[in-house]
Parts: C-alpha cells; sequence; structure tokens
C-alpha cells in the first residue's frame, strides 16, 4: 500500500517537472531570438557621421560592399559684378555671366567632407548631384569647366577678389541641358583624387562672355525648405560607392634601375607587388602613378591610375639630372601617401650626338696595315663608349669591319687587291649613335710597288714665254726592289706615249711644252721584278693656253682626272 502511494504520488511531480522544464527551453528559446538585433532598414544614417546616409550595404566573404550619400560641407559662389562680397550665405549658386542682375560674370565652389569613406575602401563609383533651378537666356549651349582650387577657401569669406584666380589643374567639361531638375554628373575620378591628395574641392567656370549673357542658377545648402526631394532637401549631394577588404595594406612599387646617362627619349618601368595581414589574401595591384623632377625641382605628374610598367619618357633636355618615383594602388584601395615616397631611379640627359672620323691612309698600300680613327663628345656629355668601323672594296656595299670597339686602332692584313673606303661612327655612353656618314679615308691596296705624280704647279699655264713645266713623282716601294720609273704622257684625248725613264725611286725633270695649248696629262709606272702595270690614268695634268689672240678667262673649270679602267 505504502509502495503504491508513493508510486502514485511521484507520477504528477514528474510530469510537472517536465513540463516546467519544457516551459523553461521555451522561454529561454524566446529570449534568445528577442536579444537578436533586427536586419539594418536602409536607408539609415551612418553611426559615426551623422548627416551621412548608407543606402545599402553588403558582406560577401572578406569584403564589404557600401553606397553611402555625402552632402555638401562648403558651397559658394563669386561675381566679378560684385568683387568684393560673399556670397556663402546665399540660397542659390551663380554660374556664368548674367549682367540683369549686376553680378556679371560668376563662379561656384564646392566641397566635401570625405572623411566618411574608408582609408582603406576602393571607390568602385562616384556622382555628383545638384539641383537646377533656372537656365537663363535658354542656355542651352552652357558648357562649364571644373577645375581644381590652388588653395584652401572659406565660403563666408570667398569674393571675386579673392577666389578669382584660384583656378588649378583642370578636371573636367560638362554641358547640361536647360531643363531644371537634379543634374548628375560622373565623380569617381575627382573623388579617388581628393582621397589622395589635398581636398580644395572643386571651381566651377561656365560661360563668362557678356554678349551671350548666358548662365544657371542652383540651389545651396542653404535652401532649407525641401522643394526638390533629395535626400538632404535641395542640397547639392555626391553618392559614393566603395569596397572594403580585409586587406589594409598598400601595395610596393619602385621604378627599375636607369644607367647613369640616357638618351632624348628612353624607356622608363617600374614594378610593384601587393600585400596583406596574415590570414588575408593581397587583393592585387590595381593601377600605377609615376612622378618625376628635374634637378632637384618639384615632382611632376607623369603618368596616372595606369596599368602599364612601362612607357617612353623624352620631357627633359641635355644634361638635365631626372629622378622619378612611383606608387601602386591595389583593389582594395590602399595607396602610400607621396610624402613617404622617395625617388627610385635616376639619370641624367645626353642628348647631343658625338662624333668620330677615320684618319687619313695613304694613296696606296701594300696592306691595310694599322688603321686608326678618332672621336668626342661634346660637354657635357656621358662620354664615348663604342666605334663601329665599315669598309667598302670597289664602291660595293659596306661590311662591318668591327663593331661595338673601344680601341681606337685595329690591324687588318690580308685584305685583297682593290680600292677600299673606308668610314667609323661612336656611340656614347647615353646610346647616341653617330649617323653614318660617306667614306672618310680610301686607299688603294697593290700587290707591287707604285709610282705617283705630284701635282703640277701652276696647272694652268698663260705666260707666252714659257716653255715648260716641272713634273715630279714619289715611289712607294712596298719592300720591292725598284730600278726606274717611267713618265708617260698624253696630250688632250691622244693617245699615251712615253716621255722618259727615269732611275731611283723618286724624282723631277722639266717637261718642253709639245705641240702647243691644250691639256696634259701624266701617269708614273714604278719599274721592278714586278713592275707595276701601266693604268692609262692620269695622275697629274696642266692646261697649256698660249696662242694668241689670248683669251682673258673668266674661270677655268676644274680639270677632271678620266680613267680608262
Amino acid at each position: 500500500m505504502n509502495r503504491k502511494r508513493s508510486q502514485s504520488t511521484l507520477k504528477p511531480a514528474g510530469l510537472l517537472l517536465v513540463f516546467i522544464v519544457a516551459i523553461s527551453i521555451i522561454l529561454v528559446g524566446t529570449a534568445v531570438a528577442q536579444s537578436t538585433p533586427p536586419a539594418p532598414t536602409f536607408p539609415m544614417e551612418h553611426p559615426d557621421f551623422p548627416g551621412v546616409y548608407i543606402l545599402n550595404r553588403e558582406e560577401v566573404g572578406s569584403a564589404v560592399y557600401e553606397t553611402i550619400t555625402i552632402p555638401i560641407a562648403q558651397d559658394t559662389f563669386i561675381a566679378s559684378g560684385m568683387p568684393n562680397t560673399p556670397y556663402g550665405g546665399s540660397t542659390t549658386l551663380g554660374l556664368g555671366f548674367n549682367s540683369s542682375n549686376g553680378l556679371n560674370a560668376m563662379r561656384m565652389f564646392l566641397q566635401f567632407n570625405l572623411a566618411a569613406i574608408p582609408a582603406n575602401a576602393h571607390v568602385d563609383s562616384a556622382t555628383f548631384s545638384i539641383f537646377q533651378l533656372q537656365a537663363n537666356n535658354n542656355s542651352d549651349n552652357l558648357c562649364f569647366r571644373a577645375d581644381f582650387p590652388t588653395q584652401s577657401w572659406n565660403e563666408n569669406t570667398l569674393t571675386w577678389a579673392t577666389g578669382a584666380g584660384l583656378s588649378g589643374n583642370e578636371i573636367g567639361v560638362g554641358c547640361p541641358d536647360i531643363n531644371n531638375g537634379w543634374k548628375t554628373l560622373n565623380a569617381t575620378q575627382v573623388i579617388n583624387f581628393w582621397r589622395t591628395n589635398t581636398n580644395f574641392g572643386a571651381v566651377f567656370t561656365g560661360d563668362e562672355r557678356s554678349n551671350v549673357n548666358f548662365s544657371r542658377t542652383f540651389y545651396s545648402k542653404e535652401q532649407t525648405v525641401n522643394v526638390c526631394g533629395g535626400p538632404y532637401g535641395c542640397m547639392p549631394y555626391i553618392t559614393v560607392s566603395y569596397n572594403q577588404q580585409c586587406d589594409n595594406q598598400p601595395p610596393t612599387a619602385s621604378v627599375n634601375a636607369l644607367p647613369a646617362w640616357s638618351p632624348q627619349s628612353f624607356i622608363v618601368s617600374w614594378s610593384g607587388f601587393d600585400t596583406a595581414p596574415s590570414g588575408c589574401n593581397p587583393s592585387g595591384i590595381a593601377n600605377y602613378s609615376v612622378q618625376y623632377r628635374v634637378n632637384g625641382g618639384g615632382w611632376i605628374d607623369w603618368r596616372n591610375f595606369v596599368t602599364s610598367t612601362s612607357d617612353v619618357f623624352s620631357e627633359a633636355g641635355n644634361n638635365q639630372f631626372v629622378e622619378f618615383r612611383v606608387r601602386a594602388r591595389d583593389n582594395a584601395g590602399n595607396v602610400t601617401d607621396w610624402s613617404v615616397i622617395g625617388p627610385t631611379a635616376s639619370t641624367r640627359l645626353d642628348t647631343v650626338f658625338p662624333n668620330a672620323t677615320m684618319n687619313p691612309l695613304p694613296p696606296y698600300s701594300q696592306s691595310f696595315g694599322t688603321l686608326t680613327w678618332s672621336g668626342s663628345d661634346p660637354q657635357p656629355g656621358s662620354g664615348i663608349r663604342s666605334f663601329d668601323v665599315q669598309y667598302r672594296s670597289n664602291g660595293g656595299p659596306w661590311i662591318n669591319l668591327v663593331t661595338n670597339v673601344t680601341q681606337t686602332s685595329y690591324n687588318y692584313n690580308g685584305a685583297p687587291a682593290g680600292f677600299y673606303e673606308l668610314r667609323v661612327r661612336a656611340t656614347d655612353n647615353a646610346g647616341n649613335a653617330q649617323a653614318w656618314s660617306g667614306p672618310q679615308a680610301s686607299t688603294t691596296i697593290v700587290g707591287y710597288p707604285v709610282a705617283q705624280m705630284d701635282p703640277i704647279s701652276p696647272n694652268i699655264v698663260t705666260d707666252p714665254g714659257a716653255t715648260s713645266v716641272n713634273i715630279s713623282w714619289q715611289v712607294y716601294p712596298f719592300g720591292y726592289t725598284v730600278t726606274g720609273v717611267q713618265i708617260w704622257v698624253r696630250f688632250g684625248l691622244g693617245n699615251w706615249t712615253l716621255f722618259q725613264t727615269f732611275p731611283g725611286t723618286s724624282g723631277n725633270a722639266t717637261f718642253p711644252f709639245s705641240p702647243g695649248d691644250g691639256v696634259y696629262s701624266f701617269e708614273a709606272v714604278a719599274l721592278s721584278n714586278t713592275p707595276e702595270p701601266q693604268t692609262n690614268t692620269a695622275e697629274a695634268s696642266f692646261i697649256l693656253d698660249q696662242e694668241a689672240p689670248f683669251v682673258v678667262p673668266v674661270a677655268y673649270m676644274p680639270l677632271m682626272v678620266t680613267s680608262n679602267e
């Protein structure tokens, strides 16, 4: 009885305990579900930047994609007709030229605070929006230019007198239609510029010709009555879409080394690599920007936001020292500030070409022997790096003899007989190569001794009392035993006849005139066991002009030496 009673009294208690536990589980589950924050509703105000609205936000892996709107921070306009009046408190902004109210030329200044865009964010797109409420004189052809101001400004103090000269580098040109309402412009590039440089905002300049009197009027941030339906009423604003990734480290980049000297145009190349924190994949390099400076001056933008890794540089002059630096931006928007980047490559320019020439050769040679040449590089210059020497035989094609050599002589033997011409060019240490010239030296290689007539002076004889001229010659024996020299003569275009044979290797003689006025030509031939062949070549000539009536010449044509070879 007692055991049964005990059992019957335990059952209700067990069921109650199970029920209480079940209820507790349900209540606990309900409490946990209620503690989870609800999903955000967009658009929503930014928790850290009042006035900035988040339109949407999406997380994909380790990346966050977000779109926000940012209201104008400063806006005003300046007017040439009221040069000392600030318009920072005006509800409207003027652009162009409007003579009806005495404002005349008008320019707008706008500036946005970009602090809400994370430093390591990559801006995918951005737009600028402003509400147009009037287009004066149907100014459908009114275009305006946007520039970067050159210094900071304050909307409450800026006037035409203080702000008309603040326009700097151009941002772009736009031509909005005359229809009133919101006007939207692409602002991706300018937002990226503001984020990586000093943000002075933008200045807008329209058609300021007084004879057309075109103008536009826009609402400013002082227009508090919302008649425009914008996220900030009628205030200008920007919409920015960007992404953030776990990669929050800027990439590293450098300009590849350059030689000490470079020519007028040369290739500059650069490279880089991206890094990321441990456990995060680098986002990769998106683009590069390269700057240069000349002789230690200010840095100049050369290539901006390019994906290429080389280009041809030709922006400096002779003897100027040029330095380069580069920075890279990765796909997460990370970029190193220019202020901590120094030059990574430098070179000095040599734009003046060097000059080289062959030293003279004798008219005849048994072999080339030692050829010599010389060269110079105008100073200041990089100096000569090398020489190239070419020759040609009997008027044939030019052939390389030596190339890219530093010496100024070369011993060349074994060339077959013939007429040879030579030339040389120099290349300096900047890579400037002298243009090939015509022949600079020549010689005839022979396998026998050679006799050569000396020039006859005077080569024109008009003295009626003269009966003869002096002739002379010399011999190049080239190691042969020369027994004598034959002197051949020709009158006009007649036959060659032997004048006389003389002993020895050099000499002179008196040649009597015969048969009379005309052209006399001479050739010398060396005699030896390997005699020089007679080539019927006029080596020296003179003109005899004695017959009366004497003709006084105004000028003589130069003697033309002919050859039957």
